[in-house]
């Protein structure tokens, strides 16, 4: 589909078990959430936002990018979803983990190429766990995430799974040959082994 659309890197968790802010790692001489976002832009992102901490101190501290903190506290990435969703200028918004840092420009693009118009798409391994925090959803969704909220229920599958249901977004299972793109980083050592591999966007 060639239709602009928005995109949000998803920075705000706590970093714990990480034990620094992952945003603030760095990755081939530059922040880390600095080159998810030009991953973000090389995917052809129209617009990018930063869901995050505003904190003038922060790693996005002097960035031109928007910031958008949390509208409830403990709402967790859902909240950070539905603050992007109703800032988005376009239909679309692409949303990106801080933490995936192998996902490359090329598999958001596919991602994005099984949108259709009003129905966004999320990525799915063995046919039972999404990858909500790396797929396009369409501002439809916004509804049904803010329902969701409201109940108290913030886990993303069962959000992804209600939003498939509905038809809202499509499930993409993911191929073998791609499933690298999807490695989460939380620790250290995981984060020194994924930068000492080398990289591409």
């Amino acid at each position: 589909m060639n239709s602009p659309f928005s995109a949000v890197l998803m920075a705000g968790g706590g970093s714990c078990r990480m034990g620094s802010d992952k945003a603030g790692l760095s990755l081939g001489g530059q922040p880390l959430w600095r080159r998810q976002v030009e991953v973000l832009q090389a995917a052809g992102a129209a617009e990018v936002m930063i869901s995050g901490d505003p904190d003038p101190n922060g790693p996005f501290a002097g960035s031109d990018f928007l910031v958008l903190p949390d509208e409830t506290s403990g709402a967790g990435p859902l909240g950070g979803l539905i603050m992007a969703l109703r800032r988005a200028r376009h239909s679309f918004l692409m949303v990106l983990a801080v933490d995936m840092p192998a996902m490359t420009s090329d598999g958001l693009r596919g991602i994005f190429s099984q949108v259709k118009i009003g129905r966004g798409c999320v990525p799915q391994r063995e046919g039972r766990f999404f990858e909500p925090l790396a797929a396009v959803y369409p501002r439809e969704v916004l509804e049904l995430a803010e329902t969701r909220q409201r109940a108290g229920a913030l886990a993303l599958q069962g959000f992804v799974a209600s939003a498939v249901a509905e038809g809202l977004v499509v499930a993409a299972e993911i191929s073998p040959d791609e499933l690298g793109l999807y490695l989460n980083v939380n620790t250290p050592e995981a984060w020194a082994a994924f930068a000492s591999s080398g990289n591409s966007y």
